[in-house]
């Protein structure tokens, strides 16, 4: 099938997607409640600026409101209808109604009709001011919900404010219940009665009864509000005091506790740390059930081994189920934790995009996948994760992915066999065929690394990881040279000069792999736009590279500047090929008039008739046709930006990328490696 790109490795994080269970997708989801007969989660996707519900028992995900990274704040039924920056979320008891928090206003949305009518605040204009309706001024981060035993009074966590305030629902009046805003001077851990009492960045609030509980982010506290005197007093954690013990009230802390929710006799409470803890409500002992605060991976499965990623939004109880729903940041998914048991499932959204896995394609998984080079024969595919510390290789004859050098998450630079190895950060690569050898540039270690794939030796060609000073601006030969984290590389045809992006040194390193001697080709290495003669050129933050031997021309992404830039190896002067210097943005058109957003990979036709160019910050592929100079957008829109589910061919017209990191072009095909992901896209005829 031609015309089509498919995720065919790893897996991707973010998008937008509807589907059942794991061809979901979200992006950052933040908001989370239950329908009045637990059958639906109704989901704020506040970077997507979409309203979505989840069929807890299918897993079904469908997109109510909003169109996928539109923003606007516009009322009308669900066809119109528009938000900005979706978030806290609440549900009157009979079912009927939802209030959403987006942005700075607070919007009612009737579940039956989905009408949506924004009945506080005014779109754009954050602030501090009680009222009626539009009058009000609320702060830009409403970061939760919780409602009135009376269906009509709306609590809010006013993080911006750093204040309890509620909502008459009916008459759209806001009250400031507890608190002061005076941002900068009162923000303190202080209990007491209404504007007596002082908060640091209100996280989660619940309401059981005539009882409020709150997350105080930034005090590091659990706290309560009587609902009837408006008595603020902290329960648990010490203020100001940030840790992970567990124990009673006057033992137990907690990091930057984000939000909370409630099994009938404890509160679990969730934070960027990768924890689930629970807290006792009658005596308020805290201990933690599930994570492990230095893994914030995403791993189903048994209490024992499961990990959490990071969390903003609620987790929300399901008394019918005994189970909670995890919405987790670092996965863009919503989890299942079984309670009391604590295994942990994906229910919809991408299944653990991020960690290091080797076997079949789909099932295959990568920390942060980078560069990406064939081999010779183009059957065999070597991909650098830096995530893992690792290089892997995939056979697309067996249709395996493989650890081929590195210890797992094992950071070093032992040099020595493949198993034995250690890298620092790997990430840029090149292949010479020939020699069989894959040249690396191990990034934190300001060092280029050589496997002899032949042998199952890695080696350091050059740079020196002992040096007392191991980075650097220095010429010289081997572990006399210094690099400051050299990023992409480009290999001679013959194999004997490897060129490098000096990204941190700003300049472009030229490397006989012969000898180990390291020699500067461009730059002066002061950060600027400057063509001219190479050694008096000056680059912003060199990235990929492209070489193309016929006309003796080395392409390169200068990705701090958002420009593409060439090296005339033969005239010896450098220019700007496309872009302007300093100027970000995803314009198409012929040179100075075409911009790019932080592009990283480079990758040159087999012709050499145009560059591809991943388009990093714009989230596109972008293409560089070289008899004129003109950009065009290759892959991806400049409005819409995410993933895609896995093994799903997707027309290329239709297709959206995700910070994609590197474009290669490979016969008919062009690969590219995206979020956590790595694509193959088969166009009806490449260009």
């Amino acid at each position: 099938m031609r015309d089509v790109i498919e995720l065919v490795l790893g897996n991707s994080a973010t998008g937008f997607l509807d589907g059942v269970g794991t061809a979901a997708r979200f992006n950052g989801p933040s908001g989370a409640v239950l329908s009045g007969d637990n059958r639906y989660l109704y989901i704020a996707d506040t970077f997507n600026a979409l309203l979505r519900r989840l069929d807890v028992q299918t897993g079904e995900v469908r997109t109510l409101l909003g169109r996928p990274l539109v923003q606007g704040v516009v009322d009308g039924d669900a066809g119109v209808a528009r938000l900005q920056s979706p978030r806290a979320i609440t549900i009157t008891s009979d079912g009927g109604v939802l209030f959403l928090a987006d942005g700075p206003t607070i919007r009612r949305v009737d579940v039956n009709t989905l009408d949506i009518t924004t009945i506080a605040g005014t779109p754009g204009m954050s602030g501090y001011v009680d009222g009626t309706g539009p009058a009000v001024r609320l702060g830009f981060l409403l970061h939760s919900f919780a409602m009135g035993a009376d269906d009509r009074t709306l609590y809010i966590a006013d993080r911006s404010n750093r204040l309890l305030r509620s909502c008459d629902t009916q008459t759209g009046a806001i009250t400031t219940l507890a608190g002061l805003q005076d941002a900068g001077v009162t923000a303190a851990n202080v209990d007491g009665v209404g504007s007596s009492a002082r908060f640091s960045g209100l996280g989660g609030i619940l309401r059981v009864g005539n009882t409020l509980y709150v997350a105080d982010t930034f005090n590091h506290t659990l706290r309560t509000v009587d609902l009837t005197t408006f008595q603020v007093t902290t329960r648990a954690g010490l203020p100001g005091t940030s840790g992970i013990e567990d124990g009673d009230a006057g033992v137990g802390t907690f990091n930057a506790p984000q939000s909370l929710a409630f099994d009938g006799t404890s509160l679990y409470v969730t934070s960027f740390q990768g924890l689930l803890r629970r807290v006792r409500v009658n005596d308020f002992f805290t201990d933690t059930v599930l994570g492990d605060f230095e893994d914030t991976s995403t791993i189903d499965g048994p209490a024992a081994t499961a990990r959490l990623g990071l969390a903003f939004g609620p987790p929300v109880f399901d008394t019918q189920r005994s189970r909670i729903y995890f919405q987790d940041r670092t996965a863009s998914s919503v989890r299942t934790i079984d309670v009391p048991s604590f295994t942990v499932s994906t229910l919809a959204g991408a299944s653990e995009p991020a960690r290091h896995r080797d076997g079949p394609p789909l099932l295959s998984r990568f920390s942060d996948p980078g560069d990406l080079v064939p081999n010779g024969a183009q059957d065999v595919w070597f991909i650098a994760d830096p995530g893992s510390r690792t290089i892997r290789r995939f056979d697309r004859a067996t249709g395996m992915v493989s650890t081929l050098a590195g210890g797992i998450n094992q950071p070093g630079s032992t040099d020595g066999p493949l198993a034995m190895a250690r890298f620092g950060t790997p990430a840029g690569l090149a292949f010479h065929a020939a020699s069989n050898r894959l040249y690396v540039a191990d990034s934190s270690l300001h060092l280029v690394r050589r496997i002899d794939l032949s042998s199952g030796m890695v080696s350091t060609l050059a740079g020196d990881p002992n040096a007392t000073t191991p980075s650097g601006n220095v010429d010289g030969i081997g572990t006399a040279a210094r690099f400051n984290g050299p990023s992409r590389l480009a290999l001679s045809p013959d194999g004997l000069t490897l060129y490098v992006s000096d990204t941190g040194n700003r300049v472009i390193r030229r490397v006989n792999t012969m000898t180990g001697e390291v020699t500067r080709l461009a730059g002066t290495g002061t950060a600027g736009t400057v063509n001219g003669p190479l050694l008096m050129a000056q680059f912003r933050g060199p990235s990929g590279l492209a070489l193309d031997a016929t006309t003796n021309r080395l392409y390169v992404n200068d990705r701090t500047a958002h420009t593409v830039r060439v090296v005339d190896l033969t005239a010896g002067t450098v220019a700007t090929l496309a872009g302007v210097d300093n100027t970000p943005g995803p314009a198409d058109g012929i040179g100075a008039m075409a911009n790019f957003r932080s592009p990283t990979g480079l990758a040159l036709n087999a012709s050499g008739t145009a560059l591809y160019v991943a388009d990093n910050g714009n989230h596109l592929v972008r293409r560089i046709d070289l008899m004129t100079n003109t950009v065009s957008t290759w892959l991806g829109s400049a409005s819409r930006n995410g993933g895609l589910a896995q093994g799903v061919p997707t027309p290329i017209a239709q297709a959206t990328t995700y910070f994609p990191e590197t474009v290669v072009v490979t016969g008919p095909d062009v690969v590219i490696v995206s979020d956590f992901g790595v694509y193959l896209a088969r166009p009806a005829t490449l260009p």
